[in-house]
């Protein structure tokens, strides 16, 4: 019984001195999943108007699929983290966070070349990229701190379909 009371003692000891250190906030880098959403509704409105939607396609999701898959497939295996693009022309299906896609959901593939090829849409792309980035950084994933990173990469040099 003694060796439960203490272990329970320096177990509490551990969590106030945890708290006290972190000031009892979430650490950087941690968004819950209703915080992601809004982030990416808000970026999503942002940007409503950033991409020429003249020659998409409508795509639905399968199982198995993730947006860099359906990027990958609809723009080549290169240009698969062109895949926000497609979320932003999808900015009206009930889920906002490009992780969480489902069977059955209907996505809009905008036209890569298109889009690149005009010169104010080609920016507004690339600061969108860059607050995706942003957004992805803050799930405090290893995987998301990838994406994060592929994003950023895009959003910061010359875009080319």
């Amino acid at each position: 019984m003694k060796k439960i009371l203490y272990a329970a003692a320096v177990l509490l000891a551990v969590l106030v001195v945890s708290c006290a250190t972190t000031g009892g906030e979430k650490p950087a880098g941690d968004f819950t999943q209703q915080e992601v959403d809004a982030a990416f509704d808000k970026v999503y409105e942002a940007y409503a108007d950033a991409l020429i939607m003249e020659g998409s396609v409508d795509y639905t999701v399968v199982k198995g699929d993730t947006l860099t898959k359906i990027a990958g497939n609809k723009y080549q295996e290169s240009n698969m983290f062109y895949f926000p693009l497609i979320m932003l022309a999808s900015k009206d299906i009930a889920i906002s966070d490009p992780d969480l896609i489902e069977p059955g959901m209907p996505l809009k593939i905008p036209d890569l070349q298109r889009n690149l090829s005009n010169p104010g849409s080609k920016e507004k792309i690339k600061a969108y990229l860059g607050d995706v980035a942003f957004i992805y950084e803050k799930k405090g994933t290893k995987k998301a701190e990838l994406t994060a990173e592929k994003l950023r990469a895009l959003a910061y040099r010359e875009l080319t379909p």
